[in-house]
């Protein structure tokens, strides 16, 4: 097979249909399999995907018997497609995406050909808002600001109590549509001024999809390493390809459509628990990032010395 996806699955069965049958329908799909990996939903979905999907040659669908991550989980579907298929592109996304574009594959080929990318990352598009979601940064956190940021969440894991109630009281006094639209900008401004009709080079992408070429996959074993549960997969992916000399790009070519947190707010719907989950992963997430970033420190002074 030419093309590998992988669709990381928990609980939401049809969002994950929803996935696999939109790649299924691209042009030259018979040249690409889909490895679905359920994560250790509990809910019999996956075993359910595995019935849809029975007669479907180019989808496996791989039951995990723990929820242990995004990172870990992935990692096994890649080392199950690079097993089986030996793909040139592998092709990470979440449940909630959804290929519109027919070409898609010929698009990210023809992107590949004029600028030989190792990461690609698509104009991802959240349906909700009409938010163009990527690129996420200019570049991936310095060890500074994610120290700044350990500090802030872990702060706000003390006092979650107190924050629930405030936001409470600010979705009830601002409303939905004018407290989504803070949020946006909020964003926008946290991201910096992207134009998402323009072409951006080593820059740190959004993590709901990405493309791997060969020059990336023929160096790594895992996609993602260190490994996260959940958050910062973005910078450490970034950080890595900087210092390998590898191309990390945003090209407006090829879109998917993203439907944001399905699966999160299925299994955290209550708000309180909503963000104690958040909170908890970035700060586990922010830590093995920062980590991972003094243990470079660290080998470059070696190297100079």
């Amino acid at each position: 097979m030419k093309y590998a996806f992988i669709i990381l699955h928990y609980k939401a069965f049809d969002i994950t249909a929803a996935c696999v049958d939109s790649i299924l329908r691209l042009k030259g799909s018979n040249q690409a399999a889909v490895i679905v990996v359920d994560n250790a939903s509990g809910n019999s979905s996956g075993e359910a995907l595995q019935e849809k999907y029975r007669n479907v040659n180019n989808v496996k669908v791989l039951l995990r018997s723990a929820n242990d991550g995004y990172s870990r989980a992935n990692n096994e579907g890649y080392a199950l497609a690079r097993e089986l298929f030996d793909p040139d592109f592998v092709i990470v996304a979440n449940n909630d995406v959804e290929f519109p574009q027919s070409d898609f594959l010929d698009r990210v080929e023809k992107i590949y050909k004029e600028y030989e990318f190792a990461v690609l990352g698509p104009d991802t598009l959240k349906t909700a808002t009409g938010e163009h979601q990527n690129p996420v940064r200019r570049e991936p956190m310095s060890l500074e600001r994610i120290e700044a940021e350990l500090a802030r969440d872990s702060k706000k894991l003390e006092q979650l109590t107190l924050l629930c109630l405030a936001k409470q009281v600010k979705n009830f006094l601002v409303g939905e549509r004018l407290n989504e639209k803070i949020k946006q900008y909020v964003h926008r401004k946290s991201r910096g001024d992207f134009d998402p009709m323009r072409v951006y080079e080593n820059v740190c992408i959004f993590g709901a999809c990405q493309i791997f070429s060969r020059r990336y996959t023929s160096l790594r074993e895992k996609l993602y390493c260190p490994e996260t549960f959940f958050y910062y997969e973005e910078d450490i992916l970034a950080r890595f390809c900087l210092d390998h000399g590898l191309k990390v790009m945003y090209h407006p070519d090829v879109q998917v459509y993203h439907l944001e947190s399905a699966s999160t707010a299925m299994a955290h719907s209550k708000l309180k628990q909503n963000m104690k989950f958040k909170l908890e992963n970035k700060v586990a997430g922010g830590s093995v990032y920062r980590d991972y970033l003094k243990f470079l420190e660290q080998r470059k002074s070696i190297n100079r010395e």
